[in-house]
């Protein structure tokens, strides 16, 4: 079974057991978080429709390298479901941790969305098509009208 978020048009599944937070904002962007039980997660961000899918991808890098200095990264063009996603694939250390994330933005129909996905690398690579699962999901779902 698998657990459904659904607000303001934006839609996707997610493994039932993984813990949802969601932000309460009323104005952009607005967020959704849902973790793993190992503590990774996959992170969603909606902006308005409009907003620039490459300045997204490279403020969401720059606060990571905020947090992460020694943060090493390469810049990916990549495709979802025919959408073109703008991101980076990061690798930092944090307390004796390999950590990897990735961070995606693309635009869907009604707005523009950055997925950040972040865990310890073994929990990541574990978990790595069940964050494709739920962007996958977040497309399909968040389009079908």
């Amino acid at each position: 079974m698998s657990g459904v978020f659904e607000r303001d048009g934006v839609r996707f599944s997610y493994p039932e057991n993984w813990r949802l937070e969601e932000d309460e904002a009323v104005e952009w962007p607005r967020s959704v978080s849902v973790e793993s039980p190992a503590g990774a997660f996959w992170n969603l961000i909606v902006h308005p429709a409009g907003t620039d899918v490459e300045a997204l991808a490279q403020t969401t890098l720059e606060a990571l390298r905020g947090e992460y200095e020694q943060a090493e990264y390469q810049p990916v063009w990549d495709k979802i479901e025919g959408r073109p996603m703008k991101g980076f694939d990061v690798q930092f250390i944090f307390l004796d941790l390999v950590v990897e994330a990735q961070i995606r933005a693309f635009a869907l129909d009604d707005f523009v969305v950055v997925v950040l996905t972040q865990g310890e690398d073994r929990d990541f690579q574990a978990l790595a098509e069940v964050f494709k699962a739920m962007t996958v999901s977040l497309v399909r779902e968040s389009v079908a009208k």
